[in-house]
């Protein structure tokens, strides 16, 4: 309990609490605590999250993988940082990174729901929806960065189809009419059909009217 009241006291979650009112909410938090050893996966790329996680002991990091198998890491994670905050809060995003142990680490998991307990009064009910709200419009803006951020117009095709399958729960990827399509990508239709072509010739996708298959 003190490694957590520590770490806690070092977060920005926790900021301008006195250590009595921090030892209190943990008590009523009661996280759930678990050890990972070093390269051990914390959160995997695309998991649903629904506690916040604290780093008690040792170091993590985030890391993502482009379109073209490059991984990136997004942030290191040291005592007292929290991650998968913005994740819980969001009724559907999915971890956009993968978090991994760089050392031995503790993390202290803390439900999102148990910030909001025990009483749920309509002021409460009112701030847990704008931090959904927030959450769903920052993931949503995250993706569409992430998409146009890939270095080439198959790539950038490639995550979206990867962020529309995992929203969609399906590999037959419903999309918008082909200029609608186009803009969400910031492409030429013309080039963007083009690289379509080449990818259903290739087997990696099957070109429905208003449907993607990727195979």
């Amino acid at each position: 309990m003190e490694a957590i009241i520590d770490a806690a006291a070092k977060s920005v979650l926790f900021a301008g609490l006195g250590r009595c009112e921090i030892e209190r909410l943990i008590a009523e938090f009661a996280p759930a605590v678990k050890h990972f050893e070093k390269g051990e996966i914390i959160v995997l790329e695309g998991d649903d999250v629904s506690a916040m996680g604290l780093i008690v002991g040792g170091c993590a990091q985030a890391v993502k993988t482009n379109a073209a198998g490059d991984t990136l890491t997004a942030a290191r994670l040291k005592i007292g940082d929290v991650f998968g905050d913005m994740l819980a809060a969001s009724a559907h995003a999915k971890s956009p990174v993968t978090v991994q142990a760089e050392s031995a680490c503790t993390v202290a998991f803390i439900k999102y729901a148990s910030l909001f307990e025990p009483k749920q009064t309509p002021r409460v009910e009112v701030l847990k929806n704008m931090l959904q709200n927030m959450s769903d419009k920052y993931f949503l803006q995250e993706q569409r960065v992430s998409v146009l951020a890939e270095k080439n117009l198959k790539d950038r095709i490639t995550r979206f189809l990867r962020y529309e399958a995992r929203a969609q729960g399906t590999s037959a990827i419903s999309v918008p009419p082909r200029a609608q399509l186009a803009a969400t990508l910031a492409c030429d239709r013309a080039a963007m059909c083009r690289v379509l072509g080449e990818m259903q010739k290739s087997g990696e996708i099957e070109l429905l009217k208003n449907v993607i298959v990727v195979k």
